[in-house]
This record gives structure tokens, C-alpha cells and sequence, in this order.
């Protein structure tokens, strides 16, 4: 059941008004974001690039907390540094 993390948008903003291959540019996508069975509203900051007349490239980050989705940090002795803050990435590319 907890398998997976899902994440759905409901808004996309910072579509510029035109854009040519070579261009980048910054979208907010802002959603519900599900962990082990929580959801919590989260925003991901998305640097886009036309790669072609019929493709996009980009890299959507956003910074949640683990504490937030119930999930706890692991008591490991060997393991240095583990802290709430964690910074979920997705690279894409998206053909038409």
C-alpha cells in the first residue's frame, strides 16, 4: 500500500507567454504530495528548457520534512548527518 510516493498538481504556474528552443524558464507546480499514506500540500520549483520544437527537459525540486509524512529517522550510529529536511528531485524530459 505504501509502495510508492504519488504526486498530484493541481496548479502550474509561470508559463511564459512564448517560448523558443533554447529558452528556459521557471514553473511553480503545486500539489498534493502522498507518503506512507499522508498528504500534504507541496510546490515544486521546476527549471524547464526547450530542447527541441517538440521537447522539454527540466529538473522539479521541492524540500519537505520527514517529520511532516510520519516518517521517522532511523537511530543508526554508523549513519552521520540524517536530518528531517529531505529534497525530493525529478528529472524529466516530455516529448509531444
Amino acid at each position: 500500500e505504501n509502495r510508492y510516493i504519488v504526486f498530484t498538481p493541481t496548479t502550474i504556474t509561470g508559463f511564459p507567454a512564448t517560448a523558443a528552443v533554447g529558452d528556459t524558464f521557471e514553473l511553480q507546480i503545486a500539489g498534493d504530495l502522498t507518503i506512507s499514506g499522508v498528504t500534504k500540500a507541496v510546490t515544486f520549483v521546476t527549471s524547464v528548457t526547450v530542447t527541441t520544437e517538440n521537447a522539454i527537459s527540466g529538473l522539479a525540486s521541492a524540500q519537505i520534512l520527514r517529520s511532516d509524512f510520519n516518517l521517522n529517522i532511523p537511530s543508526v550510529p554508523s549513519v552521520a548527518n540524517v536530518t528531517d529536511e529531505v529534497l525530493l528531485e525529478l528529472q524529466f524530459v516530455a516529448k509531444a
